[in-house]
């Protein structure tokens, strides 16, 4: 690399000087591959009854793991071969975290070294359709150096539907400890044909997360991943109820046609809104947040809140002042025309409120 700059100093054509910069950072530019693996450095963790707690990892409690200095001077995971026990990517109680693709090339690899013995030390890749086991690729290595070793393994994820990844390291009683670090699992290997999903939109509310995005071809179906919940979907649109206000959220889309997926849409990290007054404010009154001000609605309304401090607070509806029950989440006018509508909210004994509505439902 230092030859090719000091070439690049010569009083050449300057278009030739553009092109011969091209020609030496493209190819890291294509190969350039997110790493599926959080944490996978080990540099993010905490220490409890002298063990370290790695993020994004679960080390059984006999490897006796500990935080060391790693490859290239960075932190390392330190585990001793005690009978065979196991430590995995895991979190939010999961431990099928990665988000993978079927039918698709992926390269893993990690940086090792050990006390000279005979330490074996086995990755296990398990692949899931959501938390439905579909296969695995059991691996194995061997480490008998006190200097910095790197394994390399490829392994195709199969079949199509397969959306999610577990990676597993199994080490042996036969040795003594090792030390892993920088674990990396990339795809290398090119994916679906399907198109990822475009126009991705987002709304967010005090209680509620709408989704939508541009609608594909007629054989066109969809699969949301919402935090860590995977949902399969029909139409180009999708709705989170009942959450809470100022919480954190991620969201992923991706497109499936018959058998083929798409890749996933960037992550998108939203927060619900807050609420805009304190509970106790003489001011605040919870209101539904889909009545417009000009008071036209459709025949069938949405029942979203804003400021409800209790979302399971007691609410009765009157039209035209009989009692009506609602859907779920909506409900439907009996006509159009004018409407009285009513709304009496009783969130707790301190909490009441009698709200009316003049309505032109159309």
């Amino acid at each position: 690399m230092t030859e090719n700059f000091q070439f690049l100093t010569f009083n050449l054509n300057p278009m030739k000087k553009i092109f011969t910069l091209i020609s030496i950072f493209l190819p890291l530019i294509i190969n350039a591959q997110t790493n599926l693996i959080e944490n996978g450095s080990f540099e993010q963790s905490s220490t409890h009854l002298g063990k370290a707690k790695f993020d994004a990892w679960h080390f059984s409690g006999d490897l006796v793991p500990t935080k060391v200095e790693g490859h290239n001077d960075n932190s390392g995971a330190k585990a001793y071969a005690n009978g065979n026990y196991s430590f995995y990517v895991y979190k939010n109680s999961k431990s099928n975290i990665i988000n993978v693709e079927g039918n698709v090339e992926y390269t893993l690899t990690f940086w090792l070294k050990g006390k000279t013995g005979e330490e074996e030390i086995a990755p296990r890749i398990t692949w899931y359709e959501n938390d439905t086991e579909l296969g695995a690729v059991q691996l194995k290595t061997s480490v008998a150096a006190t200097d910095w070793e790197q394994k390399t393994y490829v392994v195709t994820i199969s079949p199509l539907v397969a959306n999610k990844a577990n990676l597993l390291f199994t080490l042996s009683s036969k040795g003594d400890f090792i030390v892993i670090d920088d674990v990396v699992l990339k795809k290398t290997g090119t994916g679906a044909s399907v198109p990822k999903p475009t126009g991705l939109n987002i709304s967010t509310f005090q209680r509620e997360i709408e989704v939508s995005w541009h609608k594909g071809d007629e054989n066109t179906k969809w699969e949301i991943v919402f935090d860590e919940d995977t949902t399969m979907l029909e139409e180009n649109k999708y709705m989170v109820t009942n959450l809470d206000p100022g919480t954190k959220h991620t969201i992923q889309v991706r497109a499936k046609v018959g058998t083929e997926n798409s890749e996933f849409t960037d992550e998108k990290t939203v927060y619900t809104q807050l609420f805009n007054r304190g509970k106790d404010d003489l001011m605040r009154v919870p209101h539904l947040r889909t009545l417009t001000h000009d008071g036209k609605a459709n025949k069938t309304i949405n029942l979203f809140y804003n400021d409800l401090y209790n979302k399971n607070a007691e609410i009765k509806y009157f039209i035209n002042n009989t009692a009506i029950q609602p859907h779920g989440y909506q409900l439907t006018f009996p006509e159009t025309g004018k409407h009285l509508f009513k709304v009496i909210i009783k969130e707790d004994p301190e909490h009441e409120w009698e709200t009316e509505y003049k309505l032109q439902i159309e």
